[in-house]
């Protein structure tokens, strides 16, 4: 068949000969298919093909190569200009073709590279970078070089020189364009990245995912994501007590990520994806504890390989770093410091069953202060040197004052901020494993009866029936915390209290008063009607 030897539908000629009659007959997409598969060693037709694999690689890649470049060049000279729908569905076509190509004969650094820059020169780069997302995020396409990730994230960023004029849609637009570009580093080998150039990148853009993947991959480093992520926070914040909607969208997004880091890595899982190496969570989650919990953090003018550095004016309170967390989101900043302390343990993978479990040795737990590390962030969100009930300096035997000779004087936290501290608290002190000073037990009963939130007042309250039995001697007097129940309308704590008084009159005005539990009343009345104590009051209340 012209001018060929075929068998049963198959040449018997070289394997050159067999692709170079392909592409002769305009069968460029045919010829490379085979050709791959003589670089993977599968095709039928071997005749020519050294037998080392190695060099048979070396053979049928240049073959590749070569019909690649013939490929390109006759699809690129059909295109017209301005490009047709049909052409720019060639071009599509042949930008996948060409990735895939370089992929399956592991060329995707300097060929690759080669091929976008022939695309651009046709004016085709963008619809080429455009068809590597795509492969990068299926793990098909690890490895590019520099030049190629400047370009993809020059083209998903868009003009930053223009960026002040975007309207709030075209920014909102470039915002998703920047989460697929973090999406993309986060799926290849940090060993083939430029370092340096891609954690410039990820600074510039704010893309944080992709710097923990880079610092945990590359340097095996979990403290230094923290560190950028926080003095990036710390620059944005100063010493403002509020920012702007703008800059407090991009903090809480940022803050958002850090959160779901720490929260990962304490719990021993790689972040955005994996795991930690085992024999490493203990010291990990002590590093973490220490970079967070300590107290006085230096500034400067230059930051270690262009990283930022917080201003004086952001580092002049004592725990600036776990301040500015707390500021900007206290309840979720609580709830990923309690992994440092939780007892509960946790599946070695996101989702894994419990028969695969951490030991608590492994993820070091035991090392953590829990009572130290409340008072330091009392010290932070409270002044406890102040009595909330009397306004006056309280007791000498203050447990959280800060022991720092540094200004204590700070922005007053709100009491939604401090809501979630105290049921931070309430949680250890219920499983028994934190002791309060008497000036913290006073802050916190204060918060719990004295707020007016109403969506909090079951919370509240739930809180303090708990505390009551923690409370130590001399705290406060009775009379006074009954009082302070009933003005916040804890029916159920004040029924607790006249319970354990035998105050029976008042424990049916509570049950009463209470809308839950009202319909209860009666059940209460005859249980004390049969009951040893018959209908009557105690404690000269009784009725």
């Amino acid at each position: 068949y012209r001018g060929e030897t075929v068998l049963f539908g198959l040449s018997t000629g070289r394997h050159d000969d067999v692709l170079r009659a392909f592409a002769d007959a305009g069968k460029h997409v045919a010829a490379l298919e085979l050709a791959k598969q003589f670089y993977k060693g599968f095709a039928p037709v071997k005749v020519g093909l050294p037998g080392d694999a190695h060099e048979r690689e070396r053979v049928t890649s240049e073959l590749v190569v070569d019909l690649l470049y013939t490929h390109i060049q006759m699809q690129l000279a059909r295109i017209t200009m301005p490009p047709t729908p049909d052409d720019n569905k060639r071009l599509l076509e042949l930008s996948h073709v060409c990735i895939a190509c370089c992929i399956d004969v592991s060329k995707t650094t300097t060929l690759l590279t080669d091929i976008y820059i022939g695309f651009k020169k046709a004016g085709f780069g963008a619809i080429f970078l455009e068809q590597l997302e795509t492969f990068m995020v299926e793990d098909e396409l690890r490895k590019v070089s520099p030049e190629i990730i400047q370009a993809f994230v020059s083209h998903f960023s868009g003009d930053e020189d223009a960026t002040a004029s975007l309207t709030t849609e075209q920014l909102a637009q470039r915002h998703e364009r920047l989460k697929r570009v973090e999406q993309c580093i986060t799926h290849l080998d940090v060993v083939s990245l430029d370092f340096q150039q891609t954690v410039q990148i990820c600074r510039k853009f704010q893309l944080f995912s992709a710097l923990c993947y880079i610092y945990t991959r590359a340097l095996k480093d979990y403290v230094a994501p923290v560190e950028e992520a926080l003095n990036w926070l710390l620059c944005l914040l100063s010493d403002r007590q509020q920012l702007p909607a703008s800059e407090m969208q991009q903090a809480q997004a940022a803050l958002r990520k850090l959160l779901d880091y720490l929260n990962a890595t304490l719990l021993g899982h790689g972040y955005p994806r994996g795991v930690v190496p085992a024999e490493r969570i203990g010291e990990i989650r002590k590093a973490l504890f220490t970079y967070l919990f300590t107290e006085t953090v230096r500034s400067g003018a230059t930051g270690v390989g262009g990283a930022v550095v917080p201003p004086v004016e952001a580092t002049r309170y004592p725990y600036c770093r776990l301040r500015c967390l707390l500021f900007l989101n206290a309840r979720e900043t609580l709830m990923a410091l309690s992994n440092f302390f939780s007892e509960s343990p946790v599946p070695r993978h996101r989702g894994g069953s419990r028969a695969a479990m951490m030991t608590m040795d492994e993820l070091g737990k035991s090392k953590f202060d829990l009572g130290r590390a409340v008072e330091i962030l009392a010290s932070i969100m409270i002044d406890v040197t102040v009595d909330p009930f009397a306004g006056t300096p309280a007791a000498a035997d203050v447990g959280a004052a800060s022991s720092s000779g540094r200004s204590a004087a700070r922005p007053p936290f709100s009491v939604h901020s401090i809501g979630p501290f105290f049921e931070f608290m309430a949680q250890y002190i219920g499983e028994g494993r934190l002791d309060l000073s008497r000036p913290l037990f006073r802050h916190m009963i204060f918060y719990l009866t004295k707020t007016r939130d109403k969506s909090s007042h079951s919370a509240r309250q739930s809180t303090l029936l708990m505390l009551i039995p923690q409370l130590p001697p001399g705290v406060f007097n009775e009379d006074q915390l009954l009082l302070l129940a009933e003005q916040a309308q804890f029916y159920k704590v004040a029924e607790l209290m006249y319970t354990s008084r035998g105050d029976h009159r008042h424990v049916i005005t509570s049950r009463l008063r209470d809308t839950e539990t009202r319909h209860q009343v009666f059940g209460l009345i005859r249980s004390y009607l049969g009951g040893s104590g018959g209908g009557g009051g105690g404690g000269g209340h009784g009725g």
